[in-house]
């Protein structure tokens, strides 16, 4: 059996329910174009509805029959119109064809483990880990990169401080309002950082922002969503000797203080790394897949469906499992996916979300789409 701190490390490298006044429901997609190769630890984000995914740990099969895995830099645009996914920038592709662009700029490091924002029409990537040559460790990179959905290519953004304070991955990034993304690591114990648009076009800073009250203990593979104007919540992740949460963290964005939220339901998700959580409404969140601790494999890959209800006034979190165990067409245990919300031309009185990658671990990496839709009963 692989040790677990070995699992962690690797961590990277139609079906419907009711519960509680919400349904839910898989739908599996057959895109046109998948995404290829098949890839995890992956980025995700929306740029005006549009959903876009950047890099992650690729995964291909050669003519022999041996599996070789390596990080990228590409990037991809579902067309949910056609179903389908095109490719918008290509591994390693220079962005000298674009007129507004710095012609030294290039498409970021190739990576996995980053975290992704949007401000505007721009996405901005922030760190992330690039393995490099197999057993050297790679490097954690502390760069910053923009994506201009408008200029049409890479931007390297004019800061204060042209990088993070130090170098990060397994982080968390949330758009916290229109000119602001809040940035959080291991190292936030304290504080959060806040990447914020500057006085200047093209102009961003990035500080550092106090925070009080009792918040996650210094972890990585978490996942964070914003709740409503006021609050963050974030949710799982592992500790630096391999312990996983199931913890839950409320942070108030007015008087940045943290609240950890007591669970009242009898039946609580497991301890997990690198799930997927999505906002459904100001107090709500859909909660998939991650990986945990498995005796007989090391890690084992989840594909259970939750519903998170906060109360952060009352300090309480309330959960509730989508149970999906009839259907045929459920997505396979993965962690180090994106779940992204995507609007379907064909879907009406519900949400949406974009299943895409992900990791089955020390099995498979995966390339399919799956699109949950939730919608609250009626």
């Amino acid at each position: 059996m692989r040790s677990l701190h070995h699992c962690i490390w690797f961590l990277f490298h139609p079906a419907s329910s009711f519960c509680h006044g919400w349904t839910a429901e898989w739908i599996k997609l057959k895109p046109k174009q998948n995404i290829e190769p098949a890839r995890s630890g992956h980025v995700g984000f929306t740029i005006k509805d549009e959903v876009y995914v950047f890099g992650g740990y690729a995964e291909v099969a050669r003519n022999d029959g041996e599996v070789v895995r390596y990080p990228t830099n590409d990037l991809w645009k579902f067309d949910p119109a056609e179903t389908t996914w095109n490719l918008v920038e290509d591994a390693d592709l220079h962005v000298d064809d674009c007129d507004e662009c710095n012609e030294s700029t290039v498409a970021p490091q190739q990576r996995l483990a980053a975290a992704a924002a949007t401000l505007d029409d721009s996405a901005f990537i922030f760190g992330g880990w690039d393995p490099q040559t197999p057993g050297t460790g790679g490097v954690i990179l502390d760069s910053i990169t923009e994506y201009s959905a408008s200029k049409g290519g890479w931007m390297g953004p004019t800061l204060a401080s042209t990088s993070l304070e130090e170098t990060t991955s397994r982080h968390v990034a949330v758009s916290i309002s229109d000119d602001s993304i809040l940035l959080h690591n291991h190292r936030c114990t304290d504080h959060v950082l806040l990447f914020q648009k500057g006085s200047k076009a093209n102009d961003y800073l990035l500080h550092r922002q106090a925070t009080k009250g009792t918040g996650p203990s210094p972890r990585g593979l978490h996942a964070a969503c914003k709740l409503g104007d006021d609050n963050i919540v974030v949710f799982a992740g592992a500790a630096h000797d391999q312990t996983m949460s199931n913890e839950v963290f409320v942070l108030n964005l007015n008087s940045w203080t943290w609240k950890k939220l007591d669970s009242v339901a009898s039946s609580t998700p497991v301890s997990r790394a690198s799930p997927c959580i999505c906002a459904l409404d100001d107090a709500t969140c859909i909660v998939f897949g991650g990986a945990t601790p498995s005796a007989t494999m090391g890690l084992e890959g989840l594909n259970d469906l939750w519903l998170m209800k906060t109360d952060a006034d009352k300090g309480s979190v309330s959960w509730s499992k989508l149970d999906v165990s009839e259907s045929a067409t459920i997505p396979p245990g993965r962690n180090a996916a994106t779940l992204m919300p995507v609007d379907l031309p064909e879907v009406e009185n519900g949400q949406c979300f974009l299943l895409s990658g992900g990791w089955a671990p020390f099995v498979k990496t995966h390339n399919d789409s799956f699109v949950l839709k939730v919608s609250p009963d009626s």
